[in-house]
């Protein structure tokens, strides 16, 4: 969906990340919560983010104010 709004995010830095490196992420959705607006809904996700030796650097949880179908 098209992101309207963040509402929360929850950040924890685990390594360092410097010029060169390459990260890659994965994103869990872990609730949708429709709103009163037809349309909208607030999803929680987890968001990992890790290295290119496969080392986590970053994990974040986000809560976003989504449009969508």
């Amino acid at each position: 969906g098209t992101g309207l709004a963040m509402l929360e995010l929850t950040q924890k830095i685990l390594a360092p990340v410097v010029v060169g490196d390459t990260v890659w992420a994965t994103v869990t959705v872990d609730g949708i919560r429709p709103t009163s607006r037809n349309g909208r809904a607030v999803v929680d996700s987890t968001i990992e983010v890790f290295n290119q030796r496969n080392e986590r650097v970053m994990t974040y949880t986000a809560r976003r104010l989504l449009a969508g179908r």
